[in-house]
């Protein structure tokens, strides 16, 4: 059986994130046939690195990127580390809302054609929309590759 992860140690990641990224990597590996999860850790020992990679989230401490109405991208701060978890392969609709549910979303109103009527809620709390990167096409993160575009849903 494949492994559906490349990352940090789960065990090691923090306790708000360790069962999330667990979850979602189950699905990955039983519920689909090439989805791929791949977290990153950014920590402020290399220098600007995290002032960098977050600075367009402001104060948020969760962002979850949509495109063309598929989650894409999801971003956690947690003081001095930030975590970046993104979603590589093929995969349904009805795989993906696993995976959303996985990561404690509930999507209402999913973000097709990346319209600006998104509603989706972490226990019953809605997600604020932010600023849509689309027409920020020379932004790009540390690692040089460019934010994806569509909606990003965040929350404090």
């Amino acid at each position: 059986m494949r492994d559906a992860y490349e990352g940090p140690i789960i065990e090691e990641l923090p306790h708000r994130l360790k069962n999330r990224v667990r979850n979602v990597k189950l699905v990955a590996k039983k519920e689909t046939d090439s989805l791929y999860v791949f977290v990153s850790k950014h920590i402020e020992q290399y220098k600007g690195e995290l002032d960098k990679l977050w600075k367009p989230f402001g104060d948020y401490r969760e962002v979850f990127v949509y495109s063309r109405g598929t989650l894409d991208e999801a971003y956690f701060k947690m003081f001095d580390t930030a975590y970046t978890l993104v979603l590589h392969g093929s995969y349904s609709p009805e795989e993906m809302e696993k995976v959303e549910k996985a990561l404690g979303l509930n999507v209402i109103k999913r973000p097709t054609d990346n319209q600006n009527k998104a509603e989706i809620r972490i226990k019953d709390v809605p997600l604020e929309k932010l600023v849509d990167f689309d027409n920020l096409n020379t932004e790009t993160e540390p690692s040089g590759r460019r934010l994806p575009s569509g909606p990003f849903m965040g929350r404090k």
